[in-house]
C-alpha cells in the first residue's frame, strides 16, 4: 500500500502527514500558553494549497469505485495497522483540540485594556457591546481559538493525506493494468 507512494504522491503525503504534525504540535502548546501569530497562522495557511492539491488529485484519478459507489471502509481496511494507528489517533487528537477550543471568542488587545465583543440582546439591530476581561481570561480565550483553527488544519491535513494515498493507489493500479499485455483467444 505505501509502496504505490511514488514521486509526487509520495512528497505530498509525507508534506500533508508533515503539517500534520506541526498543527498537533501547536494544539499541544496552545493548551498552555497561547502561541505567536505567526506561529500557528502559517501552518493553517500552507494547509490549503496542500488539501486543495490533494482534492484535485483525488478527481484527476477515479477513487476506489465499486459498484458505482465509494468503499471507503474497505479501503481502510487494506491500510497497514500503523498508519490506520496514525489516522485513529490523529482524528481524536483533533477532536480532543476541538473540545478543548469551545468558548473560543475573539478577544482582543488596545490601548484600553483587554476585552471581546459581546452581541447585547437588548438591541435589535445586533450591537455588540465591549467586555473588558483580564490578561488570564484573554490569553485562555486567544489559546481556545488558536486550537480550533490548529485542529481544523490537522483535520485536512489528514484527509488530504488520506486522498493522495487513496488517488496514488488508483493511479498504480492503473499502471498495471497497463503494462499488462492483453492475451489473444487460440
Amino acid at each position: 500500500m505505501l509502496g504505490e507512494l511514488r514521486g509526487g504522491h509520495r512528497v505530498h503525503f509525507v508534506l500533508a502527514w508533515g503539517l500534520c504534525g506541526i498543527d498537533l504540535l501547536g494544539l499541544a502548546v496552545a493548551l498552555w500558553t497561547p502561541l505567536p501569530l505567526w506561529l500557528w497562522a502559517v501552518p493553517v495557511v500552507a494547509t490549503f494549497p496542500v488539501f486543495g492539491w490533494a482534492v484535485v488529485r483525488s478527481l484527476r484519478v477515479p477513487l476506489l469505485r465499486r459498484g458505482g459507489g465509494w468503499d471507503v471502509l474497505a479501503y481502510l481496511r487494506l491500510l497497514p495497522r500503523g498508519l490506520l494507528a496514525a489516522y485513529v489517533g490523529t482524528l481524536l487528537l483533533v477532536g480532543l483540540g476541538a473540545a478543548t477550543g469551545g468558548g473560543a471568542q475573539d478577544a482582543r488587545s488596545d490601548q484600553d485594556g483587554y476585552s471581546y465583543l459581546r452581541r447585547d440582546p437588548a438591541y435589535h439591530s445586533g450591537q455588540s457591546v465591549r467586555v473588558a476581561i483580564d490578561r488570564a481570561r484573554y490569553d485562555r480565550m486567544r489559546g481556545a481559538q488558536q486550537r480550533l483553527f490548529l485542529a481544523g488544519s490537522a483535520l485536512f491535513c489528514t484527509a488530504g493525506s488520506f486522498l493522495v494515498l487513496t488517488s496514488a493507489t488508483a493511479a498504480a493500479a492503473r499502471e498495471r493494468s497497463a503494462r499488462k499485455p492483453l492475451r489473444k483467444k487460440s
